[in-house]
């Protein structure tokens, strides 16, 4: 089966067991992380199913709580509508999972050390630029939920991979999404989660989605519209700069505020005085 110990929950906690104890005795700081959790199925065509969907479940009933300090979890776009009734996207897998620590009294930090988008997979419709797009608003979903770290799932594409998830093809060549995830690491890679942006804060009545960080102690924002509809927005007063999803400027009107601005599903940045 795919998904190594996922037959095996038993033995997993025992590996988890001794290598949280070796790890304590040489750096008591040291952090013990779990693989990589899918919690979602994937039908191989030769295999069929090959994920074991309850196994955190099973881990942390057996008594695997106690031997981690770190929960990770893998996730990729396709999986947003598998954990949809827990929050958007990113959210809602991280959400889900918390919950399910919390059914056994176990608090702990998360991490993403898969996290992608396809840029031209045969079978759908995405693209370089949906890619770059998406850099952006996981990692700002990410950061607004307090993972502890992300990790892009891949720097680079190899022969024979299933799906071109890399920020640079097989050949080295840079994708859109290189350039969107360096823009994102200048922007607030740095940055501590204030909250969630209302509507209202745009003056609009909805459509819209963003997060509001702090930066340096100072405000700042990425906003986009929710799906393909322009959103006519108003940016508050104190706003100076706007930035594309690239980290390129973009401009504003000057001596209004509020400020209007036209909000498409591309993610902007926006400082503040």
């Amino acid at each position: 089966m795919g998904g190594c110990f996922g037959k095996t929950p038993d033995k997993y906690v025992d590996l988890l067991k001794a290598a949280y104890a070796s790890v304590k005795e040489v750096d008591r700081d040291g952090k013990v992380v779990t693989g990589g959790m899918a919690l979602g199925q994937y039908i191989d065509p030769k295999e069929g199913p090959i994920f074991n969907t309850d196994f955190f479940d099973q881990v942390l009933a057996l008594g695997g709580g106690d031997y981690f300090d770190i929960a990770n979890i893998h996730y990729f776009s396709s999986q947003g509508g598998a954990w949809s009734s827990y929050g958007r996207d990113l959210i809602g897998k991280v959400t889900g999972v918390r919950q399910i620590m919390t059914r056994y009294g176990v608090t702990r930090p998360m991490m993403v050390t898969e996290l992608g988008w396809t840029s031209s997979p045969k079978d759908s419709p995405d693209t370089p630029e949906m890619q770059a797009r998406y850099v952006p608003k996981a990692l700002a979903r990410g950061l607004a939920v307090d993972l502890y770290a992300m990790t892009w799932f891949s720097l680079k594409d190899w022969e024979g991979a299933d799906y071109p998830y890399g920020l640079m093809d097989v050949g080295g060549r840079l994708r859109p999404a290189y350039q969107a995830f360096q823009a994102a690491v200048s922007e607030f890679g740095d940055a501590t989660a204030i909250r969630p942006l209302a509507p209202g804060e745009l003056g609009v009545a909805g459509g819209v989605e963003g997060y509001a960080f702090s930066v340096g102690g100072k405000e700042r924002w990425v906003i986009w519209a929710e799906g393909t509809n322009q959103i006519h927005a108003m940016l508050p007063a104190g706003v100076f700069e706007a930035r594309d999803k690239l980290g390129q400027a973009v401009t504003l009107p000057s001596g209004s505020s509020p400020k209007p601005i036209a909000l498409g599903d591309s993610p902007l940045y926006i400082r503040f005085r």
